[in-house]
Formats: structure tokens, C-alpha cells, sequence
């Protein structure tokens, strides 16, 4: 159980300075939202967020064609080729390719705290 020894400063809060952080998140119907960016300016977390979900909408379309019928195995060729480059590219990095959504949730930020005591384990 920890506990912490106040050193004659009991009864007094800790000097916070509270502001405010942007998160960039990736969401996922099956996985829920995860942060993907923190940001100081809203502003620059919407942007970000935009050109997210604006390159998102380019991805490569699936082909229509069976890999098996004449010309098909050129056309996956091409389309992994292209998949692959628009995966690189993705200005959320590769493991959110294949979210849902972006969004940016705000969050306090604590800075500038300043504790007198010390935390003890009992």
C-alpha cells in the first residue's frame, strides 16, 4: 500500500497548470480508437486529420477482375504494386491503413506540477 509523507504540507494543493492536448485518433468499429499523433494547436490536429482521411478515400480500388481469367494475374500484380504504395505512404503510418475513421478527441494536459513529500511503499 503506498502512502505519502506530506512534510508539513498538508492540506495544500499541488501548483497545476492545466491545458489542453489534441489527439489524432485512428478508429476502428472492431478495435475501438487509438491515438495516433498529439498535437499542442487544434487546428493542426483537424488538418491532419483531413489530409488523413482525404489520402484514405484514394486508396486503390479492389479490381474487379478473377486473378484466374486472361490478363487478371497483370492486374493484381498492379494492384498490390499500388496497394502497397498507397499503404506506404499514408500520412497516419501503416498500421492504420486499415482503420475506419480519423478523428481528434481533446484531452487536459498537466504540466508544471509540483509535489512536497515523497510516496512511500507500506
Amino acid at each position: 500500500m503506498a502512502g505519502v509523507e506530506s512534510g508539513g504540507t498538508a492540506g495544500r494543493k499541488a501548483n497545476v497548470k492545466k491545458e489542453t492536448i489534441y489527439l489524432a485518433m485512428a478508429c476502428t468499429i472492431y478495435e475501438g480508437s487509438y491515438p495516433i499523433k498529439a498535437f499542442e494547436i487544434e487546428t493542426d490536429a483537424i488538418k491532419f486529420v483531413l489530409k488523413c482521411e482525404a489520402y484514405h478515400f484514394k486508396m486503390p480500388k479492389y479490381p474487379d477482375t478473377d486473378i484466374d481469367s486472361p490478363g487478371g494475374e497483370e492486374i493484381y500484380d498492379s494492384f498490390c504494386e499500388k496497394k502497397e504504395r498507397w499503404v506506404s505512404r499514408h500520412p497516419a503510418g501503416r498500421d492504420n491503413t486499415s482503420c475506419d475513421s480519423f478523428m481528434v478527441i481533446p484531452i487536459p494536459k498537466v504540466a508544471n506540477v509540483e509535489l512536497s513529500g515523497r510516496v512511500n511503499d507500506l
